[in-house]
């Protein structure tokens, strides 16, 4: 397993870890200063041009599979809507 720190603001942590199937967390540690612990948020790794078509659904978008290639594309379009 290996890990790295991406980012490192007082009283929070941002890491990426590989599991060992292979699969990419990202892991946010943030200290909750009313229970006095450390909180947890963990995200999986996902393909990036599979969830850009997901979430550009949302918004009115189908991309095709074959016309566009370029996910940097399809991610400016949706990232104008949010």
């Amino acid at each position: 397993m290996s890990a790295s720190i991406k980012h490192s603001p007082l009283r929070s942590e941002i890491r990426t870890i590989k599991g060992k199937s292979k699969t990419n967390y990202l892991v946010i540690r943030f200290w909750d200063d009313n229970n006095k612990n450390w909180e947890y948020h963990v995200y999986a790794e996902v393909i990036a041009k599979q969830a850009v078509r997901d979430i550009g659904k949302n918004f009115g978008y189908n991309f095709p599979i074959q016309r566009d290639p370029n996910s940097r594309k399809l991610w400016d379009k949706v990232w104008e809507h949010l």
